[in-house]
């Protein structure tokens, strides 16, 4: 798209830019999908219908596939612009001309999604327009008894494992199941076997080369059929980045969790700090009503996403369930909380810098 910056839509540097809070993948890419993203993020806000089946919302997103409508800026059309093509308009303005790199989704799966793996960038079975996909899971909300499934339960060769799924004898008892609960973090790198399960609502931070598609490859996908037919599944892919008889137990699986630094800020602040270290962190910051809080992110753009109440961040409003994206350029800027409070995640690159100033 050929856009005409209008200065009248960019007041200043500091703009926060409003993207759009109904960016789903279709169900048909996502047949496992529940109902808490309708009812607990998007309904409150009027994004959504509560019997509105959502697997993904992709909350933050340049890249080719899904990319997030930006609602405050137009093109020579005078209709929203994307995010993507937005950063190709105005890029000193909005990532100081890094690539934008940061995809943010919300998942909720009804019936575990497949167990599935992604490979690193370097991977020699990738397309030119394909890349790796490390990414975290935040947990926002888990039903009782609900869990992820992280490497396997045992000991077993890649020849073993790709035996028993092509007889049909692979199972559930073959997964290392894990009980997750709010507040849980995982970091999932390339080469992690894993699958979610029913009853789990996440965040997921992801890091996805610029202008390119994160890859993932099913390893098994529970012995069902949509719509009359298998998915398929890319076994020999997979097992050639995972390893049965290193990536299983619960030792293995726990050692992909962690569950945040908490530091108590100004009396009704306080935010929780998780971070893939590599590539990017997130900070969860709940603020009780009326209060405010001032900070800088430096060096780099930031990701938005409210997952309770409201407020304005500077003086742009939100709400739950809506996305922003914070210029690289934007400076200092204040967040007030609405009236019941506000929580959001804030997802930096790791290039960044955030000085919570008050």
């Amino acid at each position: 798209m050929s856009l005409e910056p209008k200065i009248s839509l960019v007041p200043s540097p500091a703009t926060v830019l409003r993207l759009s809070p109904r960016n789903f993948t279709p169900e048909s890419r996502t047949p496992w999908a529940g109902l808490q993203i309708a009812n607990l993020l998007k309904c409150p806000g009027g994004h959504a219908n509560p019997d509105q089946k959502i697997g993904e919302s992709w909350e933050v997103s340049a890249g080719p596939e899904f990319p997030s409508p930006v609602l405050n800026l137009s093109g020579k059309d005078g209709l929203p612009v994307s995010l993507s093509d937005a950063i190709k308009a105005w890029p000193d303005w909005l990532t100081k001309s890094e690539p934008c790199e940061l995809l943010v989704k919300f998942v909720d799966a009804a019936e575990p999604l497949s167990f599935q793996v992604h490979p690193d960038d370097s991977h020699d079975a990738l397309a030119k327009d394909e890349c790796g996909k490390p990414e975290s899971w935040l947990v926002l909300n888990a039903k009782p008894g609900a869990g992820i499934w992280i490497g396997f339960s045992r000991t077993m060769s890649n020849a073993e494992i790709a035996t028993r799924i092509r007889d049909g004898l692979f199972n559930v008892s073959d997964l290392q199941f894990v009980p997750v609960q709010q507040g849980d973090w995982f970091n999932i790198a390339p080469g992690v076997p894993h699958a979610i399960g029913p009853g789990v609502l996440i965040a997921e931070p992801q890091r996805v080369l610029a202008g390119r598609k994160g890859v993932t490859w099913r390893i098994w996908d529970w012995n069902r059929t949509w719509n009359g037919a298998p998915r398929p599944l890319h076994i020999e892919q997979a097992l050639s980045v995972i390893n049965g008889s290193v990536q299983w137990g619960a030792a293995y699986a726990e050692a992909q969790r962690s569950r945040g630094h908490k530091t108590a800020m100004s009396q009704g602040i306080h935010r929780i700090d998780y971070s893939n270290p590599r590539w990017y962190a997130c900070s969860h910051l709940v603020m009780e009503p009326g209060r405010t809080v001032r900070l800088e992110v430096r060096d780099a753009y930031a990701a938005l996403v409210l997952t309770h109440g409201s407020c304005t961040l500077a003086d742009v409003a939100f709400k739950i369930g809506e996305p922003g994206f914070i210029p690289a350029t934007c400076g200092e800027f204040l967040i007030q909380s609405g009236d019941i409070g506000v929580e959001l995640l804030l997802t930096t690159p790791a290039s960044a810098h955030i000085n919570w100033l008050d």
